[in-house]
């Protein structure tokens, strides 16, 4: 059989899909029109998705109906690469321009002409002769392109030009596959491009012959099942066929009982079978086409009734095991066609040619002759993700320093694959859980993913399947969660569910999954209906797949202030959208008791504290709900040195809450950062000036401090611990900000890791996660604590039997004396210098300098190995010049690191009593380096790894050779450029920059 794509050379209907089987959108004189034709194209604006039908009353009178066309040629890439458009899209004053030429003639009924102002199509679309015009691609609007008028899925409208040669078509039925009732009587119809003897057969039978152009013949369907119509064409030596199936539908689809366990989706029985089950409310007939059965419409294809009148399924067999089978589900009476809303793969004819292969290898291959809209892909046979996570388990949810991430912005290649391989780099950052922001299958590729559209299907633009597996294995093996972000508010079309329950732009009043309009005030893209049981168990089912078959940790809910059905309550307590989480919080943790559960939930106070201290019910031993708690307005005050700057909302205390339940941030994807604003607003007083670069670098070090040690766990928006200065509205030219180009794609500054001072604050971030994470008096197990966070000055202290600590900073713009807040005299340790200090007297006052900040155990820890800087902004990294002039006390974040590390008082003695008995030397020679790097190491025994990062923590690959006190790196292999070596000892990590350069 010819395909669809070849046959509608004649056919009428867009190239791209066969979906209104029944009816013509756009047809033209001639029949076959090349090139070099002078042709009249003529569009019914009922057919399609009929959108201009409500804007055109029956003419003569109403709005004009305007092309917007060009051409798919020999040097387009796929569908969606059109050459030669004609006319731009209206908008920003262009109307003129945008209206010009291309307005179409009504003719009769809803029926237009076009006569490309009566050129040949050559000449119209300005096509040279080294170019070959393939296809004429359209879609209609009214004058301001607020009404478009498509394909029935809202698809773009191609009609095929010939080449010229000879052939035949099938003009009636207009389609590969025709669905019919039984009694009806159709007209079959066949055109050539010149005359010759045509014949008609059905299924296998002459029913008519003639010598000419065209042949017809009226077929009475009298009985139900396949007609299988073909039309010959013969003239000379050259022959031309094409055909047809006309299905007769009966009255209802069979009743037949599936294999049990079967589920809505895909369902493998063995390497080559497998049965699709799909629900349809309130539909007839559902088939499957796809590549395994021609994408033919026959009642081979007709799905059978399960026995409730909405559920369809049907057995596919003698599958090719580990070959790829895309498909559809053709759903009557609409004659529409939607992807599997279950399927793990999504195929996309517009945005999937612009992946890159190095992102996704292989993708298969979009059937664009056969079909358009969204395509599922199913693989029987698959070889199964090897895990190797069987000894991870999820750190203490109460404890958790989380990295939120959005994938499209944190490398130029968009990849899970480079976020594996800069897995080092957020391991050293000290996180415990690793957020990905949305990546289901989404609109489009450049997205913060809060459109989604297939929920158990990866976004292709991201990576394969196997890629996030991979990420989140990898990520297991450093001991770090993963969590990902999901949307289940609202979703996007080509969404299936939404789309089978579609009309004049609306969502139809008895679609089982969406509501027509949402019940709550805020509201994007189309409103889940989470009162009905189809959409919960959905839900259900989705969260289980991410668990189940990815490994994911956990779950930020998106949006939960949505879940509602009552109209006006909006943020108002609300005990049903309270049990729907309840619900679905309780069906997760009765299979996995440990799985974090996060609710972005905008709420009554009420209602977020029953939630917080909600722990499941039925005896389920689960870790309860936790709460995303927005305290970036305290922060950014505080950061740019100004008075509203309380982030007790921070704490989970300020929510009631019974335990720690509030992931609190100073940062969000939602948030502006607040370099951004330090950089912009920051206050000043004297030569101390926040919006000073350096100073509000240095400045950050106290809201990672009072963030990250603050009780509960905390969260950390990527490439805050760089200090990350662009606004959340900078456009992706990286200059502009506007409020429009908020989810615009963001700069990538990975050099940021290079220069010292965001290195050094990097250093420190990780090293408070680190202290959260090691130190018990900062975990969940604290005996005591208390917060003093509302003012300028600003102290938490923190009791353990292990030990105690204070977290003590001034957040002003002016020096301030203040009580530290300790918990008993005796000697303290500055975490961050080494520096100890004796304290006799528990109410007597410190001085605090601008900006500075100490974190004070009164156990002797391990002081992290800091980036150095320069301290007193003299152009110069740290030396022995630049002590401070007064005994234990450390400026400025205390950074004021001696060369020893030990000696930081300046006054010749060692601050600590005691060394840690692991304690090392090291040095690092040649640096800059040519062909061969060496670490010298004093302890070598306590080295586990070494490795060599470049610019934007990526693991080079460089030979190393080990032997007692030194470990050699070739690095004859790696370019020019500025990288850093870190190692790994005793379990704790060191980095240190590193210059290779050819002599």
């Amino acid at each position: 059989m010819k395909t669809f794509f070849q046959l509608a050379l004649g056919a009428c209907l867009t190239s791209m899909v066969g979906l209104d089987l029944n009816a013509q959108i756009v047809w033209t004189e001639p029949a076959f029109p090349t090139a070099d034709d002078q042709v009249t194209l003529y569009y019914d604006i009922a057919e399609g998705n009929g959108a201009l039908l409500s804007a055109n009353p029956p003419f003569p009178g109403g709005p004009f109906v305007y092309a917007h066309t060009g051409v798919i040629t020999s040097q387009s890439t796929s569908p969606a690469d059109w050459q030669h458009v004609q006319n731009p899209w209206p908008g920003n004053g262009n109307l003129s321009e945008a209206n010009n030429g291309n307005v179409l003639i009504p003719v009769e009924g809803t029926v237009h002409s076009f006569d490309f102002g009566g050129l040949t199509l050559a000449e119209y679309y300005g096509v040279g002769a080294g170019e070959t015009i393939e296809q004429l691609a359209f879609v209609f609007r009214n004058a301001n392109g607020s009404i478009v008028g498509k394909t029935s899925d809202e698809g773009d409208i191609f009609y095929n030009v010939s080449d010229g040669s000879f052939e035949v078509a099938l003009t009636s039925p207009s389609g590969s596959s025709v669905l019919e009732t039984l009694g009806n009587t159709v007209t079959l119809q066949a055109q050539a491009t010149q005359p010759c003897d045509l014949t008609l057969h059905v299924n296998g039978e002459l029913v008519a012959s003639g010598m000419g152009t065209s042949l017809s013949h009226d077929l009475v369907l009298d009985n139900t099942g396949d007609y299988n119509v073909t039309t010959t064409g013969t003239v000379d030596e050259s022959s031309s066929t094409d055909e047809a199936v006309v299905v007769v539908l009966p009255g209802t689809p069979p009743v037949t009982t599936p294999p049990a366990g079967m589920v809505d989706g895909i369902n493998h029985l063995d390497d080559g079978t497998v049965v699709l089950q799909w629900t349809a409310p309130y539909k007839d007939f559902v088939f499957a086409v796809g590549d395994f059965n021609d994408w033919t419409l026959s009642t081979a294809s007709m799905m059978h009734d399960v026995g409730n009148g909405e559920t369809f399924w049907i057995e596919l067999t003698d599958l090719v095991p580990g070959q790829d089978y895309r498909y559809q589900y053709h759903i009557m009476p609409d004659d529409i066609r939607v992807a599997d809303a279950y399927a793990e793969v999504i195929l996309d004819q517009w945005n999937d040619p612009w992946i890159p292969e190095s992102t996704y290898p292989n993708m298969p291959v979009y059937p664009t002759n056969h079909t358009a809209g969204p395509v599922s892909v199913f693989t029987p046979g698959e070889a199964p993700f090897e895990w190797t996570d069987d000894d991870f388990e999820r750190p203490d949810q109460e404890n958790l320093v989380i990295y939120e991430l959005l994938v499209r912005d944190f490398s130029e290649d968009r990849s899970f694959q480079f976020i594996l391989d800069s897995l080092d780099y957020l391991e050293s950052l000290g996180i415990q859980a690793l957020e990905l922001m949305p990546v289901n299958e989404f609109n489009g590729n450049d997205s913060w993913g809060y459109n989604p559209t297939f929920y158990f299907a990866v976004d292709k633009a991201y990576g394969t399947k196997d890629d996030l597996k991979a990420l989140v294995d990898a990520c297991h093996a450093r001991g770090i969660a993963v969590i990902l972000d999901v949307v289940y508010n609202h979703a996007d079309q080509p969404n299936p569910f939404i789309t089978m329950y579609w009309e004049d732009w609306t969502v139809l009043p008895y679609n089982p999954w969406f509501n027509v309009s949402a019940p709550h005030s805020f509201t994007w893209f189309y409103d889940w209906n989470h009162g009905t049981s189809q959409t919960r168990d959905f839900v259900k089912r989705n969260l289980d797949h991410w668990v189940q078959n990815y490994h994911i940790d956990g779950f930020r809910w998106d949006f939960t202030q949505g879940l509602v059905q009552q109209q006006g309550v909006d943020g108002g307590y609300n005990a049903q959208r309270i049990q729907w989480l309840k619900e679905y919080g309780d069906h997760v943790w009765a299979q996995d008791p440990s799985v974090y559960m996060i609710l972005e939930h905008w709420c009554d106070f009420n209602e977020e504290m029953e939630l917080a201290n909600y722990n499941g019910a039925n005896g389920v031993n689960s870790p309860g709900f936790m709460l995303w708690t927005n305290a970036t307005h305290g922060y950014q005050e505080a950061s740019m040195g100004y008075s509203g700057n309380d982030i007790g909302w921070a704490n989970f205390q300020s929510h009631s809450f019974q335990d720690r339940h509030a992931v609190a941030y100073a940062e969000s994807h939602d948030e502006e950062r607040l370099m951004y604003k330090n950089l912009q607003f920051g206050n000043s007083n004297g030569d101390y000036d926040a919006s000073d670069e350096t100073i509000a670098l240095r400045r950050q070090q106290l809201t990672m401090a009072f963030n990250l040690l603050m009780p509960g766990p905390r969260m950390i928006w990527q490439f805050e611990e760089l200090g990350y200065d662009y606004s959340i509205n900078t456009c992706s030219d990286g200059v502009t900000v506007s409020p429009d180009c908020r989810v615009a794609a963001k700069p990538v500054r990975w050099d940021y890791y290079s220069q010292p001072e965001r290195k050094h604050l990097y250093d420190v971030s990780g090293a408070f996660a680190a202290l959260k994470r090691d130190y018990p008096a900062f975990g969940p197990d604290a005996t005591w604590f208390n917060l003093d966070v509302g003012s300028y000055g600003k102290r938490m202290r923190f009791e353990h039997s292990a030990g105690d600590a204070v977290v003590v900073g001034n957040y002003k713009t002016t020096g301030i004396d203040m009580v530290p807040g300790f918990t008993h005299t005796g000697t303290w340790h500055d975490f961050l210098s080494g520096e100890s200090i004796n304290v006799t007297d528990l109410d007597a006052a410190m001085p605090f300098a601008p900006g500075e900040l100490h974190v004070y155990t009164d156990t002797p820890l391990d002081t992290p190995v800091l980036q150095e800087i320069d301290v007193d902004l003299d152009g110069q990294l740290a030396s022995e010049g630049d002590c401070n002039d007064q005994d234990a006390t450390v400026y400025t974040g205390a950074v004021d690191i001696a060369l020893d590390g030990i000696d930081q008082d300046c006054d010749g003695e060692d601050a600590l009593t005691s060394v840690p008995e692991h304690a090392s030397s090291w040095s690092l020679y040649p640096n800059p380096a040519t062909d061969v790097l060496t670490l010298q190491h004093s302890r070598s025994d306590l080295l586990t790894s070494v490795h060599l990062l470049d610019a934007t923590g990526r693991r080079m690959d460089v030979p190393a050779a080990w032997s007692v006190g030194t470990v050699t790196l070739d690095l004859s292999g790696v370019a020019d450029g500025v990288y850093h070596l870190t190692w790994r000892e005793a379990g704790r990590v060191f980095s240190t920059p590193v210059h290779k350069m050819n002599r």
